[in-house]
């Protein structure tokens, strides 16, 4: 039996190691050069910031560190809600009311399984948990909220 390549052994092993190194080398001053094109790119992100939401009232003042809102049955009493949140050394203050314009009155929704044949369709119910209204900070802007997963 022949062997298509019969060359020294020692050879192909070094040739081999050679090309290796020569691949790993362009791959390595690649990586460095991306890098250090992206570096300036991350020195200018902004840093990240944990912000901590509160409930307060329609002054501003604190009512509590909970912020959840459960859908109730009596939202007249509760027609506005009220957070604060500290973001990039400033203050956010919201001022929001339940969105009952989200969707169209009678709204349902069609769930498909197993293609053409197989559909369910349900009235949704939309939780109280969907807001609009202003945020009030230096300047005034417009807000929606969803608080149905928490804030």
């Amino acid at each position: 039996m022949r062997i298509p390549w019969s060359g020294n052994t020692g050879n192909f092993l070094q040739t081999l190691t050679t090309f290796l190194a020569f691949v790993l080398t362009e791959v390595q001053g690649k990586e460095q050069e991306r890098h250090s094109e992206q570096e300036p790119r991350l020195q200018t992100l902004p840093h990240p910031e944990l912000v901590h939401p509160v409930r307060v009232d329609h002054l501003g003042r604190f009512l509590s560190h909970d912020v959840s809102h459960r859908a109730r049955r009596d939202l007249a009493a509760e027609r506005e809600v009220y957070y604060r949140l500290s973001h990039r050394g400033g203050q956010l203050h919201f001022n929001l009311t339940v969105n009952r314009a989200l969707l169209a009155p009678g709204f349902v929704a069609e769930r498909r399984y197993g293609g053409m044949k197989g559909a369910a369709i349900s009235r949704l119910s939309l939780p109280d948990c969907h807001f609009i209204g202003r945020v009030q900070a230096p300047e005034t802007g417009l807000a929606a909220i969803s608080t149905c997963q928490g804030l």
